[in-house]
C-alpha cells in the first residue's frame, strides 16, 4: 500500500504542474480580456458548481458513502453487492441531478438578480451561465458517482489522466473562446461541453474497470438503507463544509458587490493553488481506510495515518510559506500592479492551511472508518459556525479580508481538537505524532521559509522568471533537507524505485 501511496502522490504532483501550468496565464487573460466586472459575474456563476460550489450541497453524502462501500465490498470480492451499491447510487444522483437543475433554473429566472449585486449590463449573460450550469447538473450528478466507484477502487492514475485531459481542453478552448470573442457565454458553452465528455468517459472507464457491474434497477430497500445510513452522517459534515467553503463568495457577492469578488478570487485561486499540495496524499485516504478497517489492521490505520500526514505535510507546508512570503511580488507580475491590494487577503487566506495541513489526513481517514459524530460535533461547532459568525462580522468592518480572517480563526481553533479526536479513535500519542511528522518536517520548513524571507529582501523579484527561478532554487534546498532528515531509509528506496518505473513508462511510450 506504501509503494502504491507514493507513486500515486508522484503522478499526482507532475499532473498537478501541469495543469498549474495550464491555467497559470488563464486568470489574468480572462480578467483583462474581459475586465473586472465580467470576472466577477464568471466567479459567481461558477460558485453554484457540482463538482465545488452551491449544488455539491445535494451530493447528500452518496458519494463519499458509495467510496467507503466499494472499496469494502470490492476487497471482499462482493460483485453482487457492489452491482447492487452503484446502481443504488446511479438511480439516486440521476434524481438528484434533475432536481438540482430544476432548482437552479428555477432560481435563475426568479430571484438570481434580486439576491445578488449584478450590474445591470451583466444581468442576462449571468441567467444564461447559470442555465447552462443547469443543463450541465443533469448529466454531472450521475457522472459523480461512476467517479466515485473509479475512487472506490483506487484508481487514482485513471481519475488524474481523464481530468489532466479534461482540463488540458478546457484551457484551450477557453483562450480559444475569448479570443473569437464570444465572451462568458463561449466559456458556459465549454464548461457544458468538457463536463459532459468527462461524464461519458468517466462511465466508460467503469464499465472497463468492473466488467461483471450489471445495472439493477431495483437494487433493494436494504441497499438504499445503508448508504441512507452512512451518507446521512456525511451529509451533515458536507453541509457544513459547503457552508464553510463557499460563504465567502456568498457573504462578499450579498454584503459586498460582485466586482469585489475579484480581489477575493485572487487569493482564494492562489489558496487554491496551495490546497492542491494537501490532496497529494489525503485524496486517497478515504478508501485505504476502509479497507484497513475492513480487515481489522489497527497498526495499518496508524501507519496510515502518520505516514501521509507527514507526507502530507512535507509537501504542503513548503507552499503555504512560499504563497504566504510572495505573495505580493507574485500578484503583481501574475495579474498585475494594480492588484496588489489581494496580497494580504492570500496570505491570511492561505495561512489557515498551515492547520489543516495536520488535519487532512486524519479527518479521511476517520469518514472512511465511519467515525463520524464527534467529526460533525468539531466541523459544526468551530469550522463553521464560529467561521460564518465571524466572517459576516468582519467583512462589515474591514471588507474582504475580514471574510478570509473568519476563516483563518475557525480553522486555528478547530486544529487541536481535529488532532485529539484522531490520536484517540487510532489509539496513538501525541509524542508519537511530535516525533514521527512535526519534528520530521518542520524544522525543515522553517529554514526553507527563511531562506524565502531573506531572499525576498535581498532580490528584485520582479518577473515570473526570476520569481520562479528563486523558487526552485530554494526548493530544490528544501527537499535536499527533506531527504537527509524528514525520510526514512524505506521511503527513499520506495521514491527512487517509483522514478525509475515511471522513467522507464516514459521511454516505453516515446519508443
Amino acid at each position: 500500500m506504501r509503494r502504491r501511496f507514493i507513486t500515486t502522490t508522484l503522478l499526482n504532483i507532475l499532473s498537478t504542474i501541469w495543469s498549474l501550468a495550464l491555467s497559470f496565464p488563464l486568470t489574468p487573460f480572462i480578467l483583462h480580456r474581459l475586465g473586472t466586472d465580467a470576472y466577477g459575474v464568471w466567479v459567481l456563476a461558477m460558485s453554484f458548481s457540482v463538482l465545488s460550489g452551491y449544488l455539491s450541497l445535494l451530493d447528500l453524502g452518496v458519494q463519499s458513502a458509495l467510496v467507503k462501500m466499494v472499496a469494502e465490498h470490492h476487497a471482499r470480492g462482493e460483485h453482487d453487492t457492489l452491482n447492487r451499491v452503484i446502481s443504488a447510487g446511479l438511480l439516486l444522483f440521476t434524481g438528484l441531478g434533475i432536481f438540482a437543475a430544476l432548482s437552479l433554473a428555477a432560481f435563475t429566472h426568479w430571484a438570481l438578480v434580486v439576491v445578488f449585486h449584478i450590474p445591470t449590463e451583466f444581468q442576462n449573460t449571468a441567467k444564461f451561465l447559470l442555465s447552462m450550469l443547469a443543463i450541465q447538473t443533469v448529466i454531472e450528478f450521475p457522472g459523480q458517482i461512476f467517479a466515485g466507484v473509479l475512487e472506490g477502487l483506487q484508481h487514482y492514475p485513471t481519475i488524474r489522466a481523464v481530468d489532466l485531459i479534461r482540463y488540458t481542453i478546457y484551457v484551450i478552448a477557453i483562450w480559444a473562446v475569448i479570443s473569437l470573442g464570444a465572451g462568458l457565454a463561449g466559456m458556459g458553452l465549454v464548461l457544458l461541453t468538457v463536463t459532459v465528455a468527462r461524464a461519458g468517459v468517466i462511465a466508460v472507464l467503469v464499465w472497463r474497470a468492473l466488467p461483471q457491474f450489471r445495472l439493477i434497477l431495483k437494487p433493494g430497500v436494504a441497499v438504499f438503507h445503508r448508504i441512507a445510513k452512512f451518507s446521512g452522517q456525511i451529509l451533515v459534515i458536507r453541509m457544513s463544509a459547503f457552508i464553510y467553503g463557499q460563504m465567502d463568495t456568498l457573504i462578499v457577492a450579498t454584503l459586498l458587490t460582485t466586482t469585489q469578488l475579484v480581489e477575493y478570487d485572487i487569493a482564494n485561486r492562489i489558496q487554491m493553488m496551495v490546497l492542491l499540495t494537501l490532496t497529494f496524499v489525503s485524496s486517497q485516504v478515504v478508501p485505504a481506510a476502509s479497507q484497513l478497517l475492513a480487515r481489522e489492521e489497527q497498526a495499518g490505520l496508524q501507519q496510515l495515518f502518520l505516514k501521509a500526514t507527514k507526507w502530507t505535510a512535507a509537501l504542503s507546508m513548503p507552499a503555504v510559506a512560499a504563497a504566504c512570503i510572495l505573495a505580493e511580488p507574485f500578484i503583481a507580475v501574475w495579474i498585475g500592479p494594480t492588484y496588489r491590494n489581494a496580497a494580504l487577503p492570500t496570505q491570511i487566506f492561505v495561512a489557515h492551511l498551515l492547520f489543516v495541513a495536520l488535519t487532512a489526513v486524519g479527518y479521511n481517514t476517520m469518514i472512511g472508518m465511519g467515525k463520524i459524530k464527534v467529526l460533525t460535533f468539531i466541523q459544526i461547532g468551530t469550522t463553521t459556525v464560529l467561521n460564518l459568525g465571524l466572517s459576516i462580522v468582519l467583512t462589515l468592518w474591514f471588507g474582504v479580508i475580514g471574510v478570509v480572517l473568519g476563516t483563518l480563526i475557525g480553522t486555528a481553533l478547530s486544529a487541536p481538537l481535529y488532532l485529539w479526536l484522531f490520536l484517540r479513535e487510532l489509539g496513538l500519542t501525541w509524542a508519537r505524532l511530535w516525533g514521527d511528522v512535526i519534528l520530521k518536517i518542520y524544522p525543515s520548513v522553517g529554514l526553507f521559509a527563511l531562506g524565502l524571507y531573506v531572499g525576498k529582501q535581498a532580490l528584485m523579484l520582479d518577473s515570473l522568471w526570476k520569481l520562479g527561478t528563486f523558487g526552485l532554487v530554494c526548493g530544490i534546498l528544501y527537499l535536499g533537507l527533506l531527504a537527509l532528515f524528514g525520510l526514512d531509509d524505506d521511503e527513499r528506496h520506495i521514491i527512487i524505485g517509483a522514478i525509475r518505473r515511471m522513467r522507464a513508462y516514459l521511454r516505453a511510450s516515446e519508443a
